[in-house]
């Protein structure tokens, strides 16, 4: 007895049809695509060495920031300029100072890349 079942005509169909992974001769499989090219640096953010911070404050706690002295224009900034104008952070890890901003839980996260601020991000938690 002979099963003519409608799946396993079309399974056996497929099988004959395709032939297997590996069989097709080397000359006619697909060239393999170019490795990557390596990834350059990215650019260092333009210098920035005559920045103000925003507010106007005389006076702040060491390690501290007011919350109107940091926006965007501080990527470029020189890490010598940071340290000028805020003093030493409240905590330094790897690349990276924080500052605390002056009233709130939260601060400023500054990273540095070849000398210059080359990302801010604010409302972050203090470092433990």
């Amino acid at each position: 007895m002979v099963n003519n079942h409608p799946l396993l005509v079309l399974l056996a169909a497929l099988a004959v049809a395709v032939p297997a992974c590996g069989d097709e001769p080397a000359a006619e499989r697909p060239a393999r695509p170019a490795e990557p090219a390596a990834k350059t640096p990215p650019e260092a953010p333009p210098r920035n060495d005559r920045w103000k911070p925003g507010g106007n404050h005389t006076t702040r706690p060491r390690g501290a920031v007011h919350d109107d002295e940091i926006g965007k224009d501080i990527v470029g900034v020189p890490r010598r300029r940071i340290l000028e104008v805020f003093g030493p952070p409240l905590e330094q890890r790897g690349r990276c100072v924080y500052y605390r901003v002056v009233g709130w839980r939260r601060g400023w996260e500054l990273c540095f890349a070849r000398g210059v601020v080359d990302g801010a991000s604010g409302n972050q938690r203090m470092p433990r």
